[in-house]
Protein backbone atom coordinates (compact mmCIF):
# COMPACT_ATOMS: atom_id res chain seq x y z
CA UNK A 1 0.00 0.00 0.00
CA UNK A 2 1.04 3.53 -1.09
CA UNK A 3 1.49 5.23 2.16
CA UNK A 4 0.43 9.08 2.69
CA UNK A 5 3.50 11.35 3.63
CA UNK A 6 3.74 10.84 6.89
CA UNK A 7 4.04 6.78 7.75
CA UNK A 8 2.58 7.93 11.33
CA UNK A 9 -0.67 9.16 10.26
CA UNK A 10 -3.24 5.82 10.29
CA UNK A 11 -1.45 6.00 13.94
CA UNK A 12 -1.83 9.24 14.56
CA UNK A 13 -5.52 8.97 14.33
CA UNK A 14 -5.37 5.85 15.69
CA UNK A 15 -4.60 7.77 18.82
CA UNK A 16 -6.20 10.38 18.83
CA UNK A 17 -10.04 9.33 17.79
CA UNK A 18 -11.43 9.80 20.80
CA UNK A 19 -10.07 13.23 20.92
CA UNK A 20 -11.96 13.85 17.62
CA UNK A 21 -15.08 12.30 19.14
CA UNK A 22 -14.86 14.90 21.53
CA UNK A 23 -14.16 17.55 19.43
CA UNK A 24 -16.92 17.43 17.12
CA UNK A 25 -19.75 17.42 19.89
CA UNK A 26 -17.72 19.83 22.03
CA UNK A 27 -16.80 22.85 19.47
CA UNK A 28 -16.01 26.07 19.92
CA UNK A 29 -18.23 29.01 18.73
CA UNK A 30 -15.47 29.51 16.22
CA UNK A 31 -15.21 25.25 15.01
CA UNK A 32 -19.10 25.54 15.14
CA UNK A 33 -19.08 28.44 12.59
CA UNK A 34 -16.64 26.86 10.51
CA UNK A 35 -17.91 23.74 10.39
CA UNK A 36 -21.48 25.08 10.03
CA UNK A 37 -20.13 26.71 6.48
CA UNK A 38 -18.14 23.65 5.50
CA UNK A 39 -21.18 21.41 5.37
CA UNK A 40 -23.77 24.03 4.19
CA UNK A 41 -20.90 23.82 1.40
CA UNK A 42 -20.75 20.30 0.88
CA UNK A 43 -23.95 19.71 1.08
CA UNK A 44 -24.88 22.48 -1.45
CA UNK A 45 -22.73 20.41 -3.88
CA UNK A 46 -24.59 17.19 -3.02
CA UNK A 47 -26.22 15.65 -5.85
CA UNK A 48 -29.81 14.56 -5.18
CA UNK A 49 -30.33 10.76 -4.19
CA UNK A 50 -26.47 10.75 -4.34
CA UNK A 51 -24.01 7.17 -4.51
CA UNK A 52 -21.48 9.09 -2.34
CA UNK A 53 -18.18 8.19 -1.58
CA UNK A 54 -16.74 9.87 1.93
CA UNK A 55 -12.97 9.55 2.11
CA UNK A 56 -11.09 10.44 5.65
CA UNK A 57 -15.19 10.64 7.61
CA UNK A 58 -13.51 10.12 10.96
CA UNK A 59 -15.86 9.76 13.53
CA UNK A 60 -19.10 10.67 11.23
CA UNK A 61 -19.45 14.66 11.07
CA UNK A 62 -20.14 14.99 7.50
CA UNK A 63 -21.72 10.70 7.19
CA UNK A 64 -24.18 11.81 9.99
CA UNK A 65 -25.51 14.52 7.77
CA UNK A 66 -25.12 12.74 4.23
CA UNK A 67 -26.44 9.46 5.02
CA UNK A 68 -30.01 11.73 5.35
CA UNK A 69 -30.07 12.70 1.81
CA UNK A 70 -27.79 10.36 -0.24
CA UNK A 71 -29.00 7.08 -1.83
CA UNK A 72 -26.17 5.55 -0.19
CA UNK A 73 -22.75 6.54 1.62
CA UNK A 74 -19.38 4.45 1.65
CA UNK A 75 -17.59 6.27 4.27
CA UNK A 76 -13.95 4.86 4.55
CA UNK A 77 -10.58 6.23 6.66
CA UNK A 78 -7.29 5.44 6.67
CA UNK A 79 -7.58 5.14 10.45
CA UNK A 80 -9.24 1.54 11.68
CA UNK A 81 -10.39 3.28 14.99
CA UNK A 82 -12.09 6.79 13.41
CA UNK A 83 -14.23 4.20 11.11
CA UNK A 84 -14.87 2.37 14.16
CA UNK A 85 -15.67 5.27 15.84
CA UNK A 86 -18.36 6.36 13.17
CA UNK A 87 -19.87 2.97 13.24
CA UNK A 88 -20.61 3.87 17.04
CA UNK A 89 -21.98 6.77 16.17
CA UNK A 90 -24.02 7.06 13.05
CA UNK A 91 -25.93 4.39 12.41
CA UNK A 92 -27.63 4.17 8.75
CA UNK A 93 -29.28 1.36 6.44
CA UNK A 94 -27.71 2.64 3.90
CA UNK A 95 -24.37 3.48 5.03
CA UNK A 96 -21.01 1.47 4.44
CA UNK A 97 -17.55 1.87 5.62
CA UNK A 98 -14.12 0.66 5.39
CA UNK A 99 -10.72 1.32 6.40
CA UNK A 100 -8.25 2.40 3.52
CA UNK A 101 -5.57 4.74 1.98
CA UNK A 102 -6.80 7.25 -0.34
CA UNK A 103 -4.34 5.99 -3.17
CA UNK A 104 -6.08 2.87 -2.72
CA UNK A 105 -9.43 4.16 -3.72
CA UNK A 106 -9.47 1.88 -6.23
CA UNK A 107 -9.98 -0.87 -3.64
CA UNK A 108 -13.61 0.50 -2.62
CA UNK A 109 -16.54 -0.88 -4.00
CA UNK A 110 -17.94 0.39 -7.04
CA UNK A 111 -14.68 2.44 -7.58
CA UNK A 112 -15.78 4.62 -11.08
CA UNK A 113 -19.22 4.55 -10.32
CA UNK A 114 -19.55 7.52 -7.63
CA UNK A 115 -22.20 10.69 -7.98
CA UNK A 116 -20.45 12.69 -5.14
CA UNK A 117 -17.35 12.32 -3.60
CA UNK A 118 -16.60 14.03 -0.15
CA UNK A 119 -12.80 14.29 0.45
CA UNK A 120 -12.66 17.21 3.00
CA UNK A 121 -9.13 17.85 5.17
CA UNK A 122 -7.98 14.91 3.80
CA UNK A 123 -5.16 15.97 0.90
CA UNK A 124 -3.50 18.37 3.41
CA UNK A 125 -1.84 15.00 4.63
CA UNK A 126 -0.73 13.15 1.04
CA UNK A 127 2.45 13.63 -0.70
CA UNK A 128 0.85 14.02 -4.04
CA UNK A 129 -2.49 15.98 -3.59
CA UNK A 130 -1.86 15.80 -7.73
CA UNK A 131 -2.03 11.87 -7.56
CA UNK A 132 -4.57 11.90 -4.69
CA UNK A 133 -6.94 13.99 -7.22
CA UNK A 134 -6.45 11.43 -9.90
CA UNK A 135 -7.94 8.93 -7.49
CA UNK A 136 -10.83 10.61 -7.15
CA UNK A 137 -11.85 11.52 -10.35
CA UNK A 138 -11.26 7.91 -11.07
CA UNK A 139 -13.87 7.10 -8.31
CA UNK A 140 -16.72 9.23 -10.02
CA UNK A 141 -18.74 8.41 -12.87
CA UNK A 142 -18.18 11.05 -15.77
CA UNK A 143 -21.52 13.35 -14.38
CA UNK A 144 -19.99 12.80 -11.35
CA UNK A 145 -18.59 15.44 -8.92
CA UNK A 146 -16.03 16.07 -5.86
CA UNK A 147 -16.15 17.94 -3.30
CA UNK A 148 -12.43 18.66 -0.94
CA UNK A 149 -10.16 21.14 0.20
CA UNK A 150 -6.47 21.65 0.52
CA UNK A 151 -4.53 24.14 2.90
CA UNK A 152 -2.68 27.44 1.68
CA UNK A 153 0.91 27.81 1.61
CA UNK A 154 0.21 31.49 2.15
CA UNK A 155 -2.36 31.98 4.56
CA UNK A 156 -1.93 34.37 7.05
CA UNK A 157 -2.45 31.64 10.02
CA UNK A 158 0.38 29.51 7.97
CA UNK A 159 2.62 32.25 8.21
CA UNK A 160 2.35 33.42 11.59
CA UNK A 161 3.09 29.89 12.84
CA UNK A 162 6.46 29.49 10.27
CA UNK A 163 7.45 33.07 11.42
CA UNK A 164 7.26 32.27 15.27
CA UNK A 165 8.85 28.72 14.77
CA UNK A 166 5.43 26.84 15.70
CA UNK A 167 5.32 22.98 13.99
CA UNK A 168 3.16 22.86 11.43
CA UNK A 169 -0.14 21.04 11.90
CA UNK A 170 -0.53 19.01 8.63
CA UNK A 171 1.54 17.87 5.71
CA UNK A 172 1.51 20.10 2.94
CA UNK A 173 0.60 23.23 2.02
CA UNK A 174 0.07 25.07 -1.47
CA UNK A 175 -0.39 28.32 -3.02
CA UNK A 176 -4.16 29.05 -4.13
CA UNK A 177 -2.76 29.07 -7.66
CA UNK A 178 -0.89 25.77 -7.60
CA UNK A 179 -4.30 24.46 -6.27
CA UNK A 180 -5.96 25.51 -9.21
CA UNK A 181 -3.50 23.79 -11.63
CA UNK A 182 -3.16 20.59 -9.84
CA UNK A 183 -7.17 20.53 -10.40
CA UNK A 184 -6.62 21.31 -14.12
CA UNK A 185 -4.10 18.49 -14.59
CA UNK A 186 -6.44 16.16 -12.58
CA UNK A 187 -8.65 17.10 -15.82
CA UNK A 188 -10.81 18.84 -13.36
CA UNK A 189 -12.52 22.31 -13.65
CA UNK A 190 -13.60 24.01 -10.73
CA UNK A 191 -17.73 25.09 -10.44
CA UNK A 192 -17.83 27.08 -7.07
CA UNK A 193 -15.32 27.33 -4.10
CA UNK A 194 -15.32 28.77 -0.24
CA UNK A 195 -12.00 30.23 1.72
CA UNK A 196 -12.06 29.69 5.58
CA UNK A 197 -9.86 30.50 8.79
CA UNK A 198 -10.43 34.68 8.23
CA UNK A 199 -10.66 36.32 11.95
CA UNK A 200 -13.10 35.79 13.97
CA UNK A 201 -14.68 38.93 15.52
CA UNK A 202 -18.16 39.67 17.76
CA UNK A 203 -19.24 35.87 17.63
CA UNK A 204 -18.61 35.47 13.77
CA UNK A 205 -16.13 34.65 11.11
CA UNK A 206 -15.46 36.84 8.68
CA UNK A 207 -14.39 33.88 6.11
CA UNK A 208 -17.37 35.39 3.42
CA UNK A 209 -16.30 38.69 3.34
CA UNK A 210 -12.46 37.77 3.26
CA UNK A 211 -12.81 35.01 0.49
CA UNK A 212 -14.20 37.41 -1.54
CA UNK A 213 -11.83 40.61 -1.09
CA UNK A 214 -8.21 38.08 -0.49
CA UNK A 215 -9.11 34.91 -1.40
CA UNK A 216 -5.44 34.24 -1.94
CA UNK A 217 -5.18 34.65 2.28
CA UNK A 218 -7.66 32.24 3.30
CA UNK A 219 -6.40 29.23 5.37
CA UNK A 220 -8.06 26.17 3.93
CA UNK A 221 -9.68 26.59 0.44
CA UNK A 222 -12.78 24.23 -0.63
CA UNK A 223 -13.53 23.69 -4.21
CA UNK A 224 -16.74 21.66 -5.89
CA UNK A 225 -15.04 20.38 -9.07
CA UNK A 226 -16.20 18.33 -12.24
CA UNK A 227 -14.40 16.74 -14.87
CA UNK A 228 -13.85 18.37 -17.62
CA UNK A 229 -16.36 17.02 -21.12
Amino acid sequence: MTKIVNDNVAEYYDRQSQHYVELVRDQSAYRREISRRELAFVLKHLKPNAKVLEIGCGPGFFTRELVKRAESVMATDISEKMVNALQKRVSASNLSTMCVDVYDLDKVPHYGEYDTVVCMRVLCHVDDAGRGLSKLRGAIHPQGNVIFDLLNDFSYIHFGRKLLGRPLRHTKYYPVKTMRKLIEQAGFEVTDSFGRGYPYIGGMTLDKIGYQILPDLAHGVGFNIIPVS
